[in-house]
């Protein structure tokens, strides 16, 4: 009925068991917390014990600080949030192998769907523009906005 459902696995941090089937629609967000990397305890899981269809949304917060401690690149943790008798669909928002970014946009995961499983790895920090990056934006924008005003004044 075009209504929007949201599973959080756990309260702040934990784990979710389901007995049966699960079905994402298309209106559906799975919201899952990292605050650490002991599957259930310092981050959420979902445990499905038959068959999963993936639709709707991902969204992954990193909670009690972790974005300070959380370590990057290829040889960080893989974190499995979801484990399945079988596994079928996608997120809108994360296709198989792409990235997504976490809320409040401090870097990103790649997402990976096997036959049973979704898993996030290889945790990438945003870039901070370096200072001159900025200068030169400010500069440009500046200078955009001086050339309108020209244009204006010979116009009227």
């Amino acid at each position: 009925s075009g209504a929007i459902a949201t599973i959080s696995p756990g309260a702040i941090l934990g784990q979710l068991a389901i007995q049966g089937n699960l079905t994402l629609l298309n209106t559906s967000q799975l919201l899952f917390d990292l605050g650490g990397t002991s599957s259930g305890v310092n981050y959420d899981f979902l445990s499905v014990s038959g068959t999963t269809t993936l639709g709707g949304t991902l969204t992954i917060n990193l909670v009690n600080n972790f974005s300070s401690t959380i370590v990057s690149g290829a040889g960080g943790t893989v974190f499995t949030l979801l484990d399945a008798g079988t596994l079928t669909g996608a997120f809108s928002n994360a296709a198989n192998n792409s990235r997504l970014v976490v809320s409040g946009g401090v870097g990103s995961f790649l997402v990976n769907y096997t036959a049973t499983s979704v898993n996030l790895s290889n945790f990438q920090f945003t870039p901070v523009p370096e200072p001159s990056t900025w200068a030169m934006l400010t500069i440009g924008l500046g200078t955009m906005g001086v050339a309108a005003l020209r244009r204006r004044r010979q116009k009227r």
